[in-house]
């Protein structure tokens, strides 16, 4: 590739992500409606977790070598993964899965567009992260606040525990959107991409000192759902020094990106459209 279409290439890609974003947060303000009700019932979940913890803690000292303190910054954490998940992936799951089912997704394969970057950037929901996540981690961080000089994170910890989110969303991202490919065969998909939202977020509540070794290796390779979450707060919090895991986190993800593709590819060979 001549390095002109390589720039045109990602000036295309750059504009559909523009694009998609602002009619996500035009959208979101369109129906003001459901952002209140997203935002209760996200406080609502959020508060009552933080009791349970209260609760819990007032009859354990530690939950797999984590204090009051560290389980809450544990939680921080699995709420900015969640959050991501459903702004950026879980919407274009589901959106992929009903141009699929009423074979809308013919007339975006027609257009001369990156038809995979598309469906992966499709829905972007900006608008549930400023009207409803944010405000629903208040609860959390007025906690956090004062607590903040329990906790000493490494330098390395803190680098290592971003990236382990950030190549963590891209696994997960890939994850969920080859399960969702499923419907290309069945016509509809709906369980299968719920199975894998559930799968994504099985590990939310247990930091990765708690899992037996051998519930690790699955969460660390077919069903990752440990490394955005809980092998990242155990490198914030000093936990885990073992930075050689990072090494592994990439090359999974280039993996996942790789398995991504073919199964689009493949998938698209045996597309019978809804429409035909």
């Amino acid at each position: 590739m001549r390095l002109s279409d390589f720039k045109q290439a990602i000036k295309i890609r750059w504009k559909i992500v523009q694009s998609c974003t602002i009619f996500g947060l035009k959208e979101s303000l369109a129906y003001s409606l459901n952002n209140w009700g997203n935002l209760a019932s996200m406080v609502l979940y959020m508060v009552t977790y933080l009791i349970f913890l209260d609760v819990l803690f007032g009859k354990v000292n530690r939950i797999a070598g984590y204090n009051y303190s560290e389980m809450l910054f544990f939680t921080l954490i699995v709420q900015i993964n969640f959050y991501l998940l459903f702004i950026f992936t879980q919407g274009n799951v589901e959106t992929l899965d009903q141009s699929i089912n009423s074979g809308e997704l013919d007339l975006w394969l027609a257009k001369p567009v990156p038809d995979l970057w598309f469906v992966s950037f499709r829905k972007i929901n900006l608008g549930e992260l400023f009207f409803s996540a944010l405000p629903a981690t208040i609860p959390l961080l007025v906690i956090l606040s004062g607590r903040w000089n329990d906790f000493k994170m490494p330098l390395g910890g803190i680098i290592a525990g971003l990236i382990c989110i950030f190549l963590g969303q891209i696994i997960i991202h890939c994850f969920q959107f080859i399960i969702g490919m499923t419907a290309f065969f069945t016509g509809e998909g709906k369980k299968a991409m719920s199975m894998s939202v559930e799968l994504s977020v099985f590990g939310d509540a247990i930091p990765l000192e708690g899992y037996p070794t051998w519930l690790k290796y699955i969460g660390l390779t077919v069903i990752p759902f440990i490394i955005h979450t809980a092998l990242a707060a155990s490198f914030f919090l000093g936990k885990n020094t073992n930075y050689n895991y990072l090494w592994y986190v990439f090359g999974l993800a280039i993996a996942f990106l790789v398995l991504k593709v073919m199964a689009w590819k493949f998938a698209l060979r045996h597309y019978s459209s809804a429409s035909s």
